[in-house]
């Protein structure tokens, strides 16, 4: 008895990512072309979802194929703010594509607050709930509540 199995295959990786400062002191934002080329089904290598990364380490992930940015607290980024960002696309049956390019997070004053301890550590969004049309916002740890209220305005130590 012979069995055939058929070939998983695998989502390209969105294109064009760039990190830059949010709009807010003390944000991420992270950008990106959404893959365009959807398999037809019976295909299982739809993309779902955006994964992404912060060097090497999975830090959130946004529930949409459409997605093209996401605005994370640096807060939620740990003590040691990462240096290069990339990001996946995700199946539903949870297969993941290679990585996309690299974009390195700018260094400036948003990342001075977290070495000066000015930044509260955010609670955990539930990544399933819903979202503004178009926006997308990522805490990374504590516990899982929501809604994520917009990161405070912070103030600068004399």
């Amino acid at each position: 008895m012979e069995l055939a199995l058929r070939t998983l295959g695998l989502p390209d990786p969105p294109t064009n990512v760039q990190a830059e400062n949010g709009p807010q002191a003390g944000t991420l934002l992270v950008s990106w072309t959404p893959v365009t080329n959807q398999p037809k089904p019976p295909s299982r290598a739809a993309v779902h979802s955006y994964l992404i990364y912060a060097d090497g380490k999975n830090i959130a992930q946004v529930p949409s194929a459409t997605a093209d940015h996401v605005l994370l607290r640096l807060a939620d980024l740990s003590d040691d703010p990462p240096i290069f960002i990339t990001v996946r696309t995700g199946t539903r049956e949870g297969a993941v594509s290679c990585d996309s390019n690299v974009a390195r997070v700018p260094r400036g004053p948003s990342f001075g607050a977290i070495s000066d301890g000015l930044l509260q550590t955010a609670p955990l969004l539930d990544m399933a709930q819903s979202y503004p049309t178009g926006h997308y916002a990522a805490p990374l740890s504590g516990p899982k509540t929501a809604p994520y209220p917009a990161p405070p305005m912070l103030t600068s130590m004399p």
